[in-house]
């Protein structure tokens, strides 16, 4: 249809996230499969194998290594940030987290759940203050907070 292989892949990604969202994660990982046959330099398609890689088959050094491979690619998403930080502070590496995170919000001001992830990462950090600063960093960025997250946040850095 006259476009490239790089715009069929963004296309066929957008598609994949769709599926990934619905869960089902056999045709999302056919479909991040599908665009890094298309553009094996982009980042986005990485990211989707880390995710799947994650949720799906539960292996998370498949999983850092398709993060790894993701944000080493021009272009890359910020949501690729954002997801290999809170992969990292599930994992308790909080200080490479926040970096994965502050590069997000450095790609991308308003990237989607980089401030509600680095929330977390200092409250299991207990610095509570700075939990409760970031959740409400968060909340102004529109985030997707979890009921009483601001709340529970700031609870016990006792700005509630």
């Amino acid at each position: 249809a006259g476009k490239t292989r790089q715009a069929v892949a963004k296309d066929v990604i957008r598609e994949a996230w769709g599926a990934y969202g619905a869960t089902d994660y056999k045709t999302a990982i056919r479909k991040f499969n599908q665009a890094w046959l298309l553009d094996p330099e982009n980042g986005d398609a990485y990211h989707g194998f880390a995710l799947i890689s994650t949720v799906r088959d539960k292996k998370a050094d498949e999983a850092e290594k398709f993060f790894r491979m993701a944000i080493a690619k021009p272009g890359v998403s910020a949501n690729a940030y954002v997801s290999y930080g809170r992969f990292l502070w599930i994992v308790d590496r909080l200080d490479e987290s926040l970096v994965q995170l502050q590069k997000a919000m450095a790609v991308s001001p308003t990237a989607h759940d980089a401030r509600l992830h680095i929330a977390r990462v200092y409250y299991k950090m207990k610095d509570f203050s700075k939990a409760c600063e970031w959740a409400r960093l968060a909340k102004a960025n529109n985030d997707a907070l979890p009921p009483d997250f601001l709340e529970d946040m700031c609870k016990k850095g006792g700005t509630a």
